[in-house]
């Protein structure tokens, strides 16, 4: 408690507001919508790798194709279009729908959020 100048009486020190619920969803939410994010960046620029047709072997390109690898594992063989390949580039459909999936999964999440805050 605080001593009011004036009056000498006690002053209670004003409450720091609690987060509550609503607060904590809210960081939820942006937390899913980072991650989403990471994730569709990496995989926009695995498609462009690929489709310009970068040397794998360089390290940065080693570096999107491993770290985006358990992304799109999933939807490996999901369509039987086979593959366009022009020399090394090639289009990726995998990876297309991948970063489709993971845009409706990280909506559908943060929609469940906001209806829970409600």
């Amino acid at each position: 408690m605080n001593m009011n100048p004036d009056q000498q009486t006690p002053v209670p020190a004003p409450r720091r507001a609690s987060p509550g619920v609503g607060g904590v969803l809210s960081k939820i939410i942006q937390i899913i919508w980072l991650l989403v994010t990471i994730i569709v960046i990496l995989l926009i620029i695995r498609v462009v790798f690929s489709l310009i047709g970068v040397d794998q072997t360089n390290g940065f390109a080693t570096f999107i194709y491993n770290t985006t690898y358990i992304f799109v594992e999933p939807f490996r063989g999901l369509l039987q279009v086979g593959e366009f390949q022009y020399g090394r580039a090639r289009l990726e459909f995998e990876t297309i729908i991948a970063i489709f999936i993971y845009l409706l999964a990280g909506w559908g999440l943060t929609a469940a959020a906001q209806v829970l805050r409600k």
